[in-house]
């Protein structure tokens, strides 16, 4: 996209005389298409996709499909998972790990800590919940930690049916490395003009590839992975511009020009500069 183009849709985004100012994406195109028949839809897109009061108060689509778990009975169906926490390993005992199991009917579920996530350790873990009951299917990712000889082994023995996630190359719009924005949930009593999406920027660390839809897995800017999994309705994609001041941390002279250190507004300290 030229400069001219780029200039119409500032003009007409943020003109409080136009009747486009603040409208959708489908509105602004078909205004700009008006006055630059050249421009396109994703053309349209991608320039609001860099614009912060944009990003922040799109609005939120509320329905949207989700991927179906159908169960009957209690421990037809577990799901299983590892929760990364080397992070604070220092902080507790050298556990790194965290074992979670869920029975998808009753919801009722298990955290075993863990010190690595060989399968020697990761069986162990399983042998305590087995004690009192076992699944008649156990689904899991494809990491190593499940995806081995031992554990496969260990599964026979009780007669439970291993079901992963299967790779798949499935065409998404989001891709690894994109930077996104994702849902902020208002309260009930929080006022209309907070933003819908949070103001810090993630990163899309994780594709995975469901049956019905595809979710993502995000991380924050220090490489902190979130816990949760996305829908792409949870999330938005945003080309970062603007960078906002939180904070002037010193002062300094060079060669009769002053300068700053500036604290990013949700950035990490490492992200400092002059």
């Amino acid at each position: 996209m030229n400069k001219d183009d780029e200039n119409l849709l500032h003009k007409l985004y943020y003109n409080p005389k136009e009747a486009t100012c603040f409208s959708s994406d489908y509105k602004l195109f078909n205004a700009a298409r008006l006055q630059s028949p050249t421009i396109t839809s994703n053309d349209v897109k991608k320039w609001l996709s860099s614009q912060i009061c944009y990003t922040l108060h799109k609005p939120l689509r509320r329905k949207y499909i989700r991927n179906p778990i159908i169960v009957s009975a209690i421990d037809e169906q577990w799901q299983a998972d590892l929760v990364d926490m080397q992070e604070f390993a220092n902080f507790n005992d050298n556990y790194r790990y965290i074992l979670t199991v869920i029975d998808l009917f009753s919801k009722y579920s298990w955290a075993i800590p863990l010190r690595n996530k060989t399968s020697k350790s990761i069986i162990n873990a399983f042998e305590i919940i087995f004690k009192h009951r076992y699944p008649q299917k156990l689904q899991t990712d494809k990491g190593k930690e499940f995806d081995n000889f031992e554990f496969k082994k260990f599964l026979i023995k009780y007669k439970v049916r291993s079901k992963r996630d299967l790779k798949r190359n499935l065409k998404t719009k989001l891709m690894v490395g994109d930077k996104v924005r994702k849902q902020y949930k208002l309260n009930p009593f929080d006022k209309g003009y907070y933003p819908n999406w949070s103001d810090n920027i993630f990163q899309i660390a994780k594709v995975v590839h469901c049956p019905e839809k595809t979710l993502y897995k995000i991380k924050d800017e220090k490489g902190i992975p979130i816990s949760k999994r996305f829908y792409k309705e949870e999330i938005q994609k945003v080309i970062p511009l603007v960078f906002r001041v939180e904070k002037i941390l010193a002062r300094r002279k060079r060669k009769g020009k002053t300068e700053y250190l500036i604290k990013w507004l949700n950035h990490p300290e490492t992200y400092n500069s002059w």
